[in-house]
């Protein structure tokens, strides 16, 4: 087991579902059979069409809910990150699982490292058979065995989430995780990987074959451009993602149909989302291409077979 040094941080854990109850109540199992005792469990339930959010209340008594009349996406996050109590925010989705020793590994982590913010974790599927989500980052330490990463959805300290804020909602999901890494950027902190802080993800089956998908992945990469990126490097990003269009289409791993529907309202959201921009700092916009763009030697993209 592992044993870290006594310490008695509170830590939020925000849980985010949409239906998937016997996944939420699998999460909120594994949150409470932790070795670690001093959390709080918040689950948000982002306008599931029924009342199943009522079984999670009565099954787990101890846990906060929020239910949600109308739904948000990523930020319905911070319903309940805004009223977490913690030291330490954990926002995950409801097909996460976190084995046992996750929480005491993580809350040492921010306690032996003052400087650290944000944490990412190694994020795989627990039969180790399905696709495995692992930041890009750098091959060059900041801490003991924690590396400067472009890492989606990390654990942070309360106080960095005052500053940097939450999702946006103008990101309703997918590429909503860059969007946070850009205001985590421009804050001035990082977001840090630690390859042995293992979180389970049983993901959700033809997760890449679905409309909402195809749609918002368009029209998010578009408001990213719009809101932070300068004009110059436009040009490689429309040639990019173009490229990747093509492909997605011809072989239909996005939905064809949410993606036509995308590129169609590309002007409107492009017009909506200009007034809110907000150029990024040289330093941001470095960082960004860095891992946006990873170049192999300079960055691992373990996900991807790089080493």
């Amino acid at each position: 087991m592992y044993k870290a040094k006594k310490i008695n941080l509170l830590v939020s854990v925000v849980v985010l579902r949409y239906k998937k109850l016997e996944d939420t109540l699998a999460a909120v199992g594994s949150v409470l059979k932790q070795t670690y005792k001093n959390v709080e469990i918040i689950v948000v339930d982002d306008a599931t069409p029924d009342e199943s959010y009522k079984t999670i209340a009565q099954k787990f008594p101890c846990v906060k809910i929020v239910h949600l009349e109308k739904s948000m996406g990523r930020s319905a996050h911070n319903e309940g990150l805004k009223m977490a109590k913690g030291d330490i925010l954990v926002p995950i989705d409801a097909d996460m699982r976190l084995p046992r020793d996750f929480i005491l590994k993580l809350v040492d982590k921010f306690s032996r490292y003052p400087q650290i913010n944000f944490i990412a974790p190694n994020l795989i599927h627990p039969t180790d058979s399905a696709f495995e989500w692992r930041p890009v980052y750098d091959p060059r330490s900041v801490v003991p065995g924690g590396y400067d990463c472009a890492g989606g959805l990390p654990a942070m300290r309360a106080s960095a989430f005052d500053k940097v804020g939450g999702f946006n909602p103008d990101i309703f999901l997918y590429v909503d995780e860059w969007e946070h890494l850009i205001r985590i950027w421009e804050a001035g902190y990082r977001v840090v990987y630690f390859p042995g802080l293992v979180m389970h993800h049983t993901y959700s089956a033809n997760p890449y074959r679905s409309m909402m998908m195809g749609y918002h992945t368009v029209i998010n990469h578009i408001k990213l451009y719009a809101m932070y990126l300068p004009v110059y490097v436009w040009l490689r990003f429309l040639f990019h993602h173009g490229g990747q269009f093509s492909d997605a289409f011809a072989t239909g791993k996005v939905n064809r149909l949410g993606m036509i529907k995308g590129v169609l309202q590309g002007i409107w959201v492009l017009a909506t989302a200009l007034p809110k921009r907000r150029v990024v700092s040289r330093r941001t916009l470095d960082s960004f291409m860095k891992y946006y763009f990873p170049v192999r030697g300079k960055v691992v993209v373990t996900k991807w077979g790089w080493t």
